[in-house]
């Protein structure tokens, strides 16, 4: 087993947990993990998923920022809106298409156009997560199931078991941010 790809796993589950729970230092747990994936992913050749956790490091600052901005008491959960899903694939299948040729032009990529995918569509799940659009969710799901395909077939299992985890605790961010979303809206 890789320590660094142990540390980063237990960092990640740490920013998903406190992630759903709304707590703003999911976001230092975020970035340290995503820090030690860059390093791990370049090892085992995965380069669209280095380049997304680098991208992740920076959104995590972002995320930290906006949530400061937030007032902590004051539940800010965005409800479903298709403008999120239009946005998110019209904005990530020709980007998907972009980076995964140039992966498979210019480096050896494994897997490049998976990888790809999965690298632009979690930066898009990423903006919406930080700012609370109950949408980000929809993106996890699916995102967290093939990647714990892409990690395991790469052989990082233990990424593969914390993508799994993911699938299944995306599920219950999902039902969580509802609740707290009809909560707000019956108020």
């Amino acid at each position: 087993m890789n320590p660094v790809e142990i540390v980063s796993v237990v960092s990640s589950l740490i920013f998903l947990y406190l992630l759903i729970k709304q707590n703003i230092w999911c976001w230092p747990f975020g970035i340290f993990s995503s820090v030690l994936s860059v390093y791990l992913f370049i090892e085992y050749k995965l380069y669209s998923e280095a380049v997304l956790y680098a991208c992740y490091v920076v959104f995590g600052v972002y995320g930290w920022l906006v949530w400061q901005q937030d007032k902590q008491d004051e539940v800010k959960v965005t409800g479903f809106s298709i403008t999120h899903l239009l946005f998110g694939f019209l904005v990530g299948v020709p980007l998907t298409i972009l980076v995964g040729y140039l992966a498979k032009r210019f480096t050896d990529a494994a897997i490049p156009y998976v990888d790809a995918c999965t690298s632009v569509f979690g930066l898009i799940a990423t903006y919406l997560e930080a700012h609370r659009y109950i949408a980000t969710w929809y993106f996890w799901i699916v995102l967290n199931l093939v990647t714990t395909v892409v990690y395991y077939s790469r052989g990082l299992p233990l990424y593969a078991g914390l993508m799994l985890v993911y699938f299944v605790v995306s599920i219950y961010g999902y039902v969580s941010w509802r609740r707290l979303l009809n909560d707000r809206l019956s108020s």
